[in-house]
């Protein structure tokens, strides 16, 4: 399995870059989407999606590299604690006694 964050190269085509996303497939099969580092005249090179067995990996991705900051702080913090249950509403739709 091919990790985001790797750097792959195609073997079909030559077409190398970094791993930005995986899907697998109902099928099983899996595809890559790679985002090349070169650019083609000043803008971004288009990013493609390749199956996974079609490529080479050149360096594989660190590990936690490219975990969003967001999720490493909230796998962190402790939440919940003591709490009222939810109260149903058994008042039928419209009446202003809801409670």
């Amino acid at each position: 399995m091919v990790k985001v964050g790797s750097k792959v190269k195609d073997i079909l085509t030559g077409f190398a870059g970094t791993v930005i996303g995986r899907t697998e497939w109902l099928t099983g099969c899996a595809t890559i989407g790679i985002q090349p580092e070169e650019t083609k005249d000043g803008a971004m090179a288009k990013t493609e999606w390749l199956d996974e067995n079609r490529v080479k990996v050149l360096a594989d991705a660190k590990e936690g590299q490219y975990t969003a900051p967001e999720a490493k702080k909230s796998a962190k913090k402790v939440v919940g604690g003591p709490h009222d249950a939810p109260r149903r509403n058994l008042a039928p739709a419209g009446r202003a006694d809801r409670g």
